[in-house]
């Protein structure tokens, strides 16, 4: 052991002296290693601190929240993701003594809720939500402070960072926190992340109590965790817990009741895409690195060889290339994580400062640190591996002359890669069939194995075409044949590059697709709506003619300010009087369709439910929740026409002759009816109180699942009152114009009136060309690193050239050729290996997103311009930067 410790000693002095020596070499190798680290510090680092994870609603010290449920006994997951009633008992309504007694006597508090708007001279912002609490001492533990401090008496406020940067406040500003027609005025003292129970913390007595919501919160305080078991004790009397020290340290399955797992133990597709993404990235950084350290195990030959000479076995000669990669991955390991919690630390302090996103606070990585330096020396070693063998076996007299003697690929390599690579392709198919992510991870791995194995074959068999290419291409081609030791790492590191870029790109192209066909849009883009709050109680006929004319001046001004071209005001259906039978508010009645029993699911066996297209749920929908409050809109053609969505002329033909819009058909009776019952009246249970004609329009979402033509309403004993607005606008309006737009509604008085912008939600910058964008930058700069290899290798050949004659741009010409060679090369391995990748990922992501049809499978047209743009720029680069003069150099007789 002695012995080994010296010789590892030794080997990592030489190591260390040779890195000092050729610091550019060096500094190359380390940046490559680091790159990859301070990415994935600063992400660990950026997710820790900025996601939402279950703990920061907790607050910064609060032990844990309770709440009371509708029932008793119930059960629910530790991170409170779920949550299901046991029985239909009544909960135990929580108070001091109870709760206090119930977490062992820890101090307890009551968190009032309320939502009110906030509202200055030039915005409005809605539906915001307030936590009062009686003592200041408990906001520290529930609320983090981002700038200024905590309210310390009734009427100071701390609002989230975002909320102070979108209406331009700070520490010292008043503001007015506002329900319906009453106002109340507040003072700003600070910012806090939001991320805590309290988005918007104040002490009590700052609003008026009947504005809170009903019902309570109670949080826990001090330094003792509630258990599992105390959690469990309080759901058998209604009580809801969400407790930190649960989430830190989750109970078993077994322990919980009826097996119910959270959802942070339910995300094993996101454990395999990462997984595939760091192999990827792995297997990248070492086939950039190791051409590095061919190169230095090739200057350092003689040097080696006089080791050799002088006794050493090769073992140790192996040891001493093996030193290089070591130092240089701890090096790195040091400069990228350093760095990457620097870039993460900045990032976080100008989020929290800037208010743009809710960050709780700074998190660094702990264990994680362990796993990176583990990987910094793996991928060192793994670089160094190929070159410290090849140094081990090199010939002694070979290199004292000062010759190379590079050796022959083996031919049953490609024919082995192209076998690997198959196999797989044919693993990760099979893997995403059967939903198995580590099938799908290993799968991955062997694919691009077999990519990096059939590289040095690509290389052969692109050689056989120098005859018939032209001098500086024949010369390229040879080269890279020649020297497939180098060649080969290269073009395996531009394919592993473009095959990250391809696949990702045909992932999000899909994944884009399939979000963009499950939103759910009230109109044809843009869209705005005008939404008017249904306030219940009796709707006379002045009630009815006054919503009516508050809505026509609200569209008016909405028109002017948005530059809108027309506006539809949306009618609800709604009762004349409140229905003391049914117990509903005037507008909303309990309409229901009645359905016909064939199309309805009749398996209660999930299993066979597959299969039936009548329990099929469909893909999942995405909408910006604009809608009107009403349960059914009453139309005679008007809006639906306004709104545009396709079918809208049978729609507005079915509503003009009197009929019913239905979204789905399964909701229309073989005859083509739509049998509607209205269960707000005192009539019979389940009895039709109208059949009329019906269309299903196909329109998803809750706005369109129901729309009477005026006829049926009639019948139904319901009018139209007036719920808001449709606004067909000429371009999407930006945020700030619509808070300006209800501030002037407010100051208007029409306060039960507010605008909303029905926008999905977009991407700042493109997925699809941000993943391109990524790797093709790695590929060029895998292009740009081969070329360099390759001309400090070809150096004695291109001074010979020059010396009997060959015209000085020939090494420009020549150094083009070489990048143009590698780049395409590893672009057409890479599209190949990437669009299979990106296929099998998006048939796999389909079913586990629950998208099923929706996300397609196909190539976009963003694929063959990658394969395309990294050679054309790879030439193009290498002709700019390569000088056409050489120096003569000195170069011994082979």
């Amino acid at each position: 052991m002695g012995t080994w410790a010296a010789r590892w000693r030794v080997a990592l002095r030489i190591a260390w002296r040779d890195a000092r020596r050729n610091k550019g070499r060096t500094a190359l190798v380390v940046a490559m290693i680091a790159l990859p680290l301070l990415a994935g510090t600063a992400m660990i680092t950026a997710v820790r601190s900025a996601m939402p994870d279950p703990v920061s609603r907790l607050g910064p010290s609060a032990q844990a929240l309770v709440e009371e449920s509708g029932c008793a006994p119930l059960v629910q997951t530790p991170d409170l993701t779920g949550t299901g009633c046991a029985n239909e008992g009544d909960a135990v309504p929580i108070g001091v003594d109870a709760l206090t007694a119930a977490v062992g006597g820890a101090p307890v508090a009551e968190l009032h809720a309320a939502s009110v708007d906030l509202v200055t001279d030039g915005a409005v912002l809605m539906g915001w939500g307030l936590t009062e609490v009686d003592d200041p001492l408990v906001l520290p533990a529930i609320a983090d402070v981002v700038d200024g401090r905590l309210p310390l008496v009734p009427g100071e406020v701390a609002i989230p960072a975002d909320v102070a940067g979108r209406l331009s406040l700070r520490s010292g500003d008043t503001m007015r926190l506002a329900r319906g027609d009453t106002e109340q005025s507040v003072t700003v003292v600070g910012t806090v992340t939001g991320s805590g129970p309290a988005a918007i913390a104040a002490i009590g007595g700052t609003v008026p109590e009947q504005w809170r919501t009903p019902g309570s919160t109670w949080v826990v305080l001090g330094d003792a965790g509630v258990t599992w078991d105390q959690v469990l004790a309080m759901n058998e009397r209604g009580w809801t817990v969400l407790s930190r020290a649960v989430l830190l340290d989750p109970p078993p399955v077994e322990d919980i009741p009826y097996g119910m797992v959270s959802a942070t133990e339910t995300a094993a597709q996101d454990v395999a895409l990462i997984g595939a993404v760091l192999a990827m990235g792995l297997l990248e950084v070492a086939l950039l690195v190791g051409p590095a350290f061919s190169i230095g195990a090739r200057r350092d030959s003689r040097k080696l060889a006089l080791m050799a000479a002088a006794g050493a076995p090769p073992q140790d000669l192996r040891r001493t290339v093996l030193a290089t990669g070591v130092v240089a991955g701890l090096v790195a390991a040091v400069v990228g994580i350093g760095l990457g919690v620097l870039l993460a630390a900045l990032g976080v302090w100008i989020l929290r400062r800037t208010g743009v996103l809710q960050v709780p606070g700074l998190v660094l990585p702990t264990w994680e640190l362990v796993p990176m330096v583990v990987i910094a020396l793996v991928v060192g070693l793994g670089a160094a591996w190929f070159p410290a063998r090849s140094a081990s076996r090199a010939d002694v007299v070979t290199a004292l002359a000062g010759r190379r003697a590079d050796k022959a690929g083996h031919r049953g390599v490609p024919r082995l890669g192209v076998a690997v690579l198959v196999l797989g392709a044919v693993g990760m198919l099979a893997a995403a069939i059967f939903q198995e992510p580590v099938g799908l991870v290993v799968g991955v791995g062997v694919l691009e194995i077999g990519v990096v194995l059939v590289s040095g074959g690509a290389i052969a068999l692109a050689a056989l075409l120098a005859p018939r290419a032209g001098l500086a291409t024949r010369f390229a081609l040879r080269d890279a044949a020649r020297h497939r030791g180098r060649s080969a790492p290269a073009v395996a590191a531009i394919s592993v590059a473009v095959a990250a870029a391809v696949a990702g790109t045909v992932f999000a192209s899909g994944q884009s697709a399939a979000t963009a066909a499950s939103w759910v849009r009230v109109a044809e883009p843009p869209a705005v709506l005008l939404s008017l709050d249904p306030d219940g109680g009796e709707l006379t006929s002045d009630v009815v003619a006054q919503r009516e004319q508050t809505v026509r001046g609200a569209l008016d001004l909405a028109i002017d300010a948005l530059s809108g071209e027309a506006g539809t005001i949306a009618y609800g259906a709604a009762l004349r009087e409140p229905s003391t039978e049914g117990g509903t508010d005037a507008m909303f009645p309990l309409l229901s369709t009645q359905s016909d029993p064939d199309q309805l699911c009749p398996h209660s066996d999930p299993a066979q439910e597959i299969d039936d297209p009548r329990c099929d749920v469909g893909a999942p929908q995405i909408s910006s929740g604009a809608s009107w409050y009403t349960s059914a809109l009453v139309d005679d053609g008007t809006l639906v026409e306004a709104a545009g969505l396709p079918g809208w002329e049978e729609a507005s033909a079915t509503l003009q002759a009197g009929g019913v819009l239905v979204a789905s058909s399964a909701d229309l009776w073989p005859d083509g009816t739509v049998r509607l019952i209205n269960d707000s009246d005192a009539g019979t249970p389940g009895e039709v109180d109208l059949q009329t004609v019906g269309y299903a329009t196909g329109w998803r979402g809750h706005t369109w699942s129901l729309v009477l033509s005026p006829q049926a309403a009639a019948e139904l004993g319901l009018i139209p009152v007036a719920t808001g607005a449709l606004i067909t606008a000429a371009t999407w309006p930006d945020q700030t114009t619509v808070d300006g737009v209800n501030a002037e509604l407010r100051e208007q008085g029409r306060t039960s009136l507010w605008l909303i912008v029905d926008r999905p939600r977009a991407d700042r910058i493109p997925i699809a060309w941000a993943l391109a964008g990524l790797a093709s930058l790695v590929a060029l700069a895998a292009v740009g690193l081969a070329v360099g290899l390759a001309a400090a290798d070809a150096r004695p050949d291109l001074a010979t050239m020059t010396a009997v004659g060959a015209p000085p741009r020939i090494r420009r010409r020549i150094a083009a050729a070489q990048a143009g060679l590698l780049a395409l090369t590893g672009s057409v391995l890479g599209l190949l290996a990437g669009t299979v990748i990106g296929l099998v990922l998006g048939l796999w992501s389909r079913e586990q997103s629950g998208y099923r049809e929706l996300w397609p499978l196909a190539v976009p047209w963003q694929v063959p311009l990658i394969a395309f743009a990294v050679p054309v720029v790879a030439v193009a680069v290498t002709w700019l930067f390569t000088r056409s003069r050489l120096p003569m150099v000195r170069r011994l007789a082979e």
